[in-house]
């Protein structure tokens, strides 16, 4: 819609895109929130004109996520809503598998409308990676989140939560309450066909897990203390929910084993699955065994035990700061930036 143009009211927007009328409310009370419309009582609510400054196309960014909303909700929410408070307008690319084609439509407008910047979630594969590099014109900024920065080609930024430092905490903490024997819930080992040799394995996030754990427990000088269960995957997803009977039976024989773990920390959208394990198993949850859940903050406070918050609005907040930098700011250096986590002991 066009500067000075009136929003249909609230009531026939929920008629018009069979929503509540909740959410209808939500959505108008959000774009004024962002500053992208304006209400003048007894008449409507119009679309506002843009500063001055602004009257050129919007800038544009590209996010290339990926479709596990269960995983990375909280994160697009945030990068969106920051992106909008700067004026910039972001196109949502999904890529699943090795299939750049599904791309070539978004990365043909790139000739004619350079984007500012491209996001890049995750461990693409190395033809959509290939892709995207050589699609991009000169001077867009390419960031990766959630990828681990000796995994990010040169040039490309990234911001990721700091993963090593939130399991620091969560073993601290289980350790200071006189647990000694720990396990870890993660996803399986992946080995991507494209990686160097020297990578195979390492710099995963459920790497960074595993030695921070390790790593307090050996200066706690505790032999043994570390029990990994991998989860298996899932319709070749290596991170959907393990719930599936196959992965909660083995969870089960994992907490009912001789030397099962006291404590177990996990990844907030693996929760429910060790949920169920628990109860097949006879075990109650923050009695026999204790919890932390990491990641989403909104996630791991449902759970009522203690958790890792991974900062995802912080993570946001810096990716469209490094957008928005100008170039001298940047001075042509690749940043990598880590941020911290937020520990809550009571839920």
């Amino acid at each position: 819609m066009r500067a000075g143009e009136r929003l249909p009211t609230v009531r026939d927007l929920a008629q018009r895109y069979d929503i509540s009328f909740s959410s209808a409310r939500l959505a108008v009370e959000h774009l004024k929130k962002v500053g992208l419309v304006q209400c003048i009582q007894g008449s409507g609510t119009y679309v506002k004109s843009p500063p001055q400054s602004t009257t050129t196309s919007p800038s544009t960014v590209y996010l290339f996520l990926d479709s596990r909303a269960h995983l990375m909700g909280e994160l697009p929410h945030h990068l969106t809503v920051g992106l909008q408070k700067a004026r910039i307008l972001s196109i949502n690319g999904i890529c699943q598998g090795d299939r750049p084609e599904q791309i070539q439509h978004i990365l043909a407008r790139w000739k004619m409308e350079p984007p500012k910047a491209v996001v890049v979630k995750g461990v693409t594969t190395q033809s959509i990676e290939k892709s995207i590099r050589e699609s991009c014109p000169p001077g867009t900024r390419i960031i990766a989140t959630m990828r681990h920065p000796q995994l990010c080609p040169t040039g490309w930024h990234s911001v990721n939560p700091d993963y090593r430092a939130a399991y620091r905490i969560a073993a601290q903490h289980l350790l200071k309450n006189g647990h000694t024997r720990i396990g870890l819930l993660v996803k399986p080992r992946i080995v991507k066909p494209h990686w160097p040799n020297t990578l195979l394995k390492a710099f995963m996030w459920h790497t960074e897990q595993i030695l921070a754990v390790g790593l307090m427990l050996r200066e706690a000088e505790i032999d043994r203390g570390l029990t990994i269960h991998y989860n298996l995957s899932v319709n070749g997803d290596p991170s959907a929910i393990p719930t599936d009977e196959e992965n909660v039976a083995r969870m089960a024989r994992w907490l009912n084993q001789p030397h099962r773990p006291t404590a177990v920390i996990t990844e907030d959208f693996r929760f429910l699955g060790l949920k169920l394990a628990a109860r097949r198993a006879g075990l109650r949850l923050g009695e026999d065994i204790a919890v932390i859940c990491v990641g989403s903050q909104f996630l791991s406070e449902a759970t009522d035990f203690p958790h890792i918050s991974l900062g995802y609005d912080l993570v946001a907040q810096h990716i469209v700061e490094l957008i928005t930098k100008s170039d001298d700011a940047v001075d042509g250096a690749a940043r990598h930036i880590l941020v911290p986590p937020t520990f809550s002991a009571t839920p």
